[in-house]
């Protein structure tokens, strides 16, 4: 092999190739190291026509100069012989996800898409944004009445509860939110009861490796409880070089394919109805139906893409002989991601995709501005049937949770994590055909305010 490289990566957000045009550029970029840009408040637009540089950590370089020493017999999962890893060919070039998969963040597969005959009585709690908050998160399933305080148990008997996606990004406990859900959600099916867990935007930008909004300490757990724990499995660290020093933990665990992908992200849905309630992350229409397959053919692409679209070229051992090499390693991955995404789960700021929308539920406490709001969400909930009679999203995120367009669109993001606004976490409740008259009985679970009924949360619209 040549002579030792300095890795870094020039990230692609769009399908067309962006690399160094010269080799003097290739020269400059090798010998001197720039800051990453910050893609902080970027338009998903500006997002596709502009590059992140990030230049390698002193970490990944020394990868990188161990990569280039030129043992071609360097491997991954043997044993050594005369200081040479002896690489198994079957883990060479395959997903990261093939190699490992921990049962720790396993969740149910079996809750279906749509679960509208219900018992009377049938309770359900909802809430939203999490953002790697294990505080707010407790607060919420406390607050739900689902997990006892001190043993982190499920209480919730044959609750339904459900997850409005946003568990990523913003905080540094992001894994171990999702450790306690699956834990969780594991219990609740035992008990006859569930925990479902919806894709937010978060999650998909994660997926396809868009990394901007992750926070140093959750960048530091994926490392601790992920990278490491593939280094010791694969018996080397050079599986890094694949992500050019693009939080390899990270996109290792929630890219298809990946660590995560199995047992967690492909049971998470999009859109999901429970008795007479649909929930999803940011808002569904009649076109998202019509065109994105119903709500089983969204839950289906998205379940699909997470465990067989993973990026096709794999290097786990890090042979890579020059620093070409590598950035087209990460370009290709990157591309891969966001070109074959479905589009249930595609889009940027200012789009109407289902986990990006905003038609309903901006601007906070008040009643969304979006034109014909109230005939989009009308024409949705005609268009899933099954005497849908709300819908219930997170995203955006409001001072309490509120109900806006004449009742039928529950916001139920409060900002609880201190990453977001440090909101006071709030749940809300519905009680499928409580009322005498057959009715759902709605309500908001508080803290501090005990039970809300739902009249008092209404947006007025004038």
């Amino acid at each position: 092999m040549g002579k030792p490289v300095m890795a870094f990566l020039i990230k692609s957000h769009s399908t067309r190739r962006v690399g160094l045009n010269s080799a003097s550029q290739r020269a400059f970029f090798t010998r001197t190291i720039v800051p990453p840009l910050s893609l902080s408040g970027l338009t998903r637009r500006q997002l596709l026509e502009t590059s992140s540089l990030a230049i390698c950590s002193g970490q990944l370089r020394q990868l990188a100069i161990m990569s280039s020493k030129g043992d071609n017999n360097n491997s991954v999962g043997g044993k050594k012989d005369d200081d040479k890893i002896v690489v198994p060919e079957t883990v060479k070039n395959v997903p990261l996800g093939n190699l490992w998969s921990p049962e720790e963040y396993s969740i149910p597969s079996s809750f279906p898409d749509i679960k509208s005959d219900l018992p009377v009585g049938q309770r359900i709690v909802s809430f939203g944004d999490i953002h790697g908050d294990i505080r707010a998160l407790k607060q919420f399933l406390v607050t739900a009445r689902v997990m006892d305080d001190a043993t982190s148990k499920w209480i919730g008997n044959n609750t339904i509860c459900v997850q409005c996606g946003d568990i990523l990004d913003r905080g540094d406990e992001e894994l171990e939110c999702l450790r306690l859900m699956a834990s969780l959600a594991r219990q609740a099916e035992e008990e006859g009861g569930a925990l479902v867990m919806l894709h937010g935007n978060h999650e998909a930008m994660n997926a396809e490796g868009h990394f901007q909004y992750a926070n140093p300490g959750g960048n530091f757990e994926f490392d601790h409880f992920i990278g490491k724990k593939l280094d010791q499995q694969l018996n080397t660290p050079l599986w890094r070089l694949q992500y050019a020093d693009n939080q390899p933990a990270r996109w290792a665990a929630c890219e298809p394919g990946g660590v995560l992908a199995q047992q967690l992200l492909s049971n998470m849905k999009v859109v999901v109805v429970v008795g007479r309630t649909c929930f999803v992350h940011a808002g569904l229409t009649a076109g998202h139906i019509k065109n994105y397959g119903g709500i089983e053919g969204m839950n289906r692409a998205t379940r699909d893409w997470f465990l067989n679209g993973a990026y096709g070229e794999f290097n786990n051992t890090g042979q890579y002989e020059t620093l070409d090499q590598i950035i087209r390693a990460a370009q290709n991955r990157a591309e891969a991601g966001t070109t074959s995404i479905p589009d249930c789960l595609s889009g940027g700021i200012g789009d109407s995709s289902p986990i990006w929308m905003r038609s309903y539920s901006q601007p906070a406490n008040r009643a969304p501005t979006a034109p014909n709001a109230q005939g989009l969400i009308d024409d949705a909930l005609n268009a899933i049937g099954h005497d849908v009679q709300r819908m219930v999203m997170g995203h955006t995120p409001q001072r309490h949770i509120n109900a806006a367009l004449k009742g039928k669109a529950w916001r139920v993001d409060v900002g609880a994590s201190k990453g977001v606004m440090s909101g006071s976490p709030e749940v809300l409740e519905i009680i499928h055909k409580g009322a005498k008259n057959g009715d759902d009985i709605v309500n908001v679970l508080t803290m501090y305010e005990g039970v809300v009924p739902s009249k008092e949360r209404q947006i007025v619209e004038f």
